[in-house]
């Protein structure tokens, strides 16, 4: 298992498929609203889908009615309180894809108090799916993203997708945030609701205050994660500048790490400079580039057909091209944590991997196109833009962060209506609303957080230390924050989450640890590990290379007892490394070794709650 096995890149065009037969099941008769989520682990909860009618354009220039799905999670209260309604990033992201997510932990907490709505917005999830396009931005390799080859391709596919969705009649211009907002009005008169708590999260956060602004009277609640202004759409260059020495910070402070860091902005500055002077040009290999062992086994003979012909992909390594991966990812936690690894690597002359990703963000679905157009309307005022402008070229992602949606030549081929300066300005709100920041979080920021709270009345906070962008499924502990703040206390805190950094050095002593175990036995093996683990050894590993060397010796070697004692060794040395008590458990669960398997998945759930798929294999694991 490779590190990127343990998370997934978001890129450019919010990529996600939802397949929804296997998301809501039907649970009875055709005339039913119940069904089942299913979520990615494979837990099932009964809820109820339904839809609502809005028009498609309320200035009258539609007569195009769309129809917009909900799903209801019950409260298990027996007396609860007023609806809690969920309103997902992107935009364009899906809200019932989410909870099929670690995000259902979150649903399952606050659905103690209220009924939990996830609404699909306009043009996402089961919102009309018509607007989910199959096409793929296909951007050249080896120029630059900032490229005119670049712009003329952008161009042609936004040309292309305005006409299909003209076929379709679609009216992109009604696909906005204010649209959005008189829909959640529209949802709650549906549902006959006197007042609701609205729960928002990234760009639900921006779509939530748009609803504050219009219909504060039927809001007694907001719960505010990742916030995202009126006025915030794009991001400011100093904010990437902060929360890159905030890395730094933390980078310094990990002893071991830092010997090997010890000035990561000076790092990223150097590598820029050497990429600005001379762009690094990768072979990929094929099979590598194309994921092949996660495609089906026709694809996997196409790939091997066509790497007789030509093995490698050559990718460009430009500045921009890297500026832009860490804006893309800055809210992603796994991401922030290789970024050390990344620079250090690259330094050394090694840009294979910088270069797959960037291979993966310039070969992108579109995924919504609603995500388009209601990032465009929302705008940006003529004071923010100034403000970027002035500090672009003084802070290392420059604005690298906003492309395209920073290039009037793509906002404009939209065609799309700016929302306008009322939509935008700041407003005196006196509804109780919940902020939730983390200090990892390079999307949205605490600056920008800070900015929209001064104008809440009854503001309350959260400042999670190691935290990135999604902050909901960061720690237990801020939903038991939550839960005080939906029953009336009102809230300043501050907790911090552990942050742990892609060991430097891990992958290469992953494998010496591996080679020991399986040519000289486990007890060299060990000896390996206490020495790189002393106090005084200069290499720094994490919870990772055990775990992967682990893992290689069950499944290669067939060596489940050795594997075993390197995952016992590697729980003692990084406790909070999840994925070894899960490994720990598959192996003796296929050893039949029932009790011992749920011992330890019962270990990394208790661990870490939102690591739910080890709760349903224990359920699943009959003990002896």
């Amino acid at each position: 298992m490779s590190h990127s096995n343990l998370f997934s890149f978001q890129v450019l065009g919010i990529l996600w498929l939802v397949f929804f037969p296997s998301c809501v099941n039907a649970n009875s008769d055709d005339n039913s609203k119940a069904f089942t989520l299913m979520t990615d682990d494979g837990e099932s909860f009964i809820s109820e889908l339904d839809y609502f009618k809005v028009p498609e354009s309320r200035d009258g220039n539609s007569s195009r009615e769309l129809s917009l799905a909900y799903l209801k999670i019950p409260s298990t209260s027996q007396n609860p309180g007023h609806p809690i309604i969920y309103l997902s990033g992107g935009p364009g992201n899906s809200a019932i894809r989410s909870a099929k997510t670690n995000l259902i932990t979150a649903i399952l907490e606050l659905r103690r108090h209220s009924d939990v709505i996830l609404l699909e917005q306009r043009g996402a999830g089961l919102s009309t799916m018509e607007m989910n396009s199959d096409r793929v931005f296909t951007l050249p390799l080896d120029q630059p993203i900032t490229s005119d080859a670049t712009r003329r391709i952008f161009t042609e596919a936004i040309r292309s997708i305005r006409d299909e969705m003209s076929s379709n009649a679609i009216r992109l211009d009604s696909y906005n945030t204010l649209e959005n907002a008189h829909d959640i009005e529209a949802l709650r008169k549906a549902l006959n609701l006197d007042s609701v708590i609205i729960w928002g999260q990234s760009y639900g956060t921006h779509l939530a205050l748009a609803y504050a602004r219009a219909y504060p009277s039927h809001i007694s609640k907001m719960i505010l994660g990742g916030i995202n202004g009126l006025d915030q759409r794009l991001r400011t260059p100093e904010d990437g500048q902060i929360w890159l020495r905030t890395i730094n910070n933390l980078v310094h402070e990990n002893t071991k790490l830092s010997k090997k860091v010890p000035d990561f902005i000076g790092l990223v500055d150097s590598v820029f400079d050497s990429l600005q002077a001379y762009p690094k040009t990768v072979e990929i290999p094929l099979k590598r580039a194309l994921r092949y062992d996660q495609q089906p086994w026709y694809n996997k003979i196409a790939i091997t057909v066509r790497s007789w012909f030509n093995g490698t992909i050559s990718v460009t390594v430009y500045k921009e091209d890297v500026q832009m991966l860490i804006g893309l990812q800055a809210g992603n936690l796994e991401f922030i944590r290789s970024l050390p690894f990344l620079f250090y690597s690259m330094k050394r002359g090694d840009y294979s991997t910088i270069a797959l990703q960037i291979f993966n963000m310039k070969n992108t679905p579109v995924g919504s196109v609603m995500r388009y157009p209601a990032s465009i309307a929302s705008g940006c005022s003529a004071e923010r833009l100034a403000l970027i402008a002035s500090q672009k070229d003084t802070c290392l992602l420059s604005d690298m962060i906003n492309f395209p949606f920073n290039r009037s030549w793509f906002t404009e081929e939209w065609k799309v209506t700016d929302l306008g300066h009322s939509f935008r300005a700041p407003f005196t709100c006196t509804i109780p609303t919940l902020f939730v920041s983390g200090t990892l979080d390079g999307r949205t920021s605490m600056t920008d957080a800070d900015a929209v709270r001064k104008n809440f009345t009854h503001a309350s906070n959260i400042i999670i230390e190691g935290a990135s962008h999604e902050v909901f499924t960061s720690d237990m502990r801020v939903l038991a924050l939550v839960d005080s703040f939906i029953i009336g206390q009102t809230l300043d805190r501050r907790i911090a989450v552990p942050t742990e950094f892609w060991g430097i050095d891990e992958l290469y002593q992953s494998d010496i640890i591996y080679n020991l175990a399986a040519q000289q036995g486990i007890e060299i093996a060990l000896k390996r590990v206490a020495k790189i683990t002393s106090d005084t050894a200069k290499v720094h590993i994490t919870g990772f290379t055990l775990y992967q060397s682990a893992q290689r010796l069950y499944e290669r070697d067939q060596k489940a007892e050795e594997a075993l004692v390197l995952l016992e060794m590697n729980t003692r040395l990084f406790p909070n490394f999840i994925h070894s008590y899960e490994l720990a458990g598959d192996i003796e669960a296929r050893r039949k070794n029932t009790n011992k398997a749920n011992e330890w998945y019962a270990i990394a759930f208790e661990k870490n709650p939102f690591f739910r798929r080890t709760l349903l294999k224990k359920s699943k694991t009959k003990p002896q």
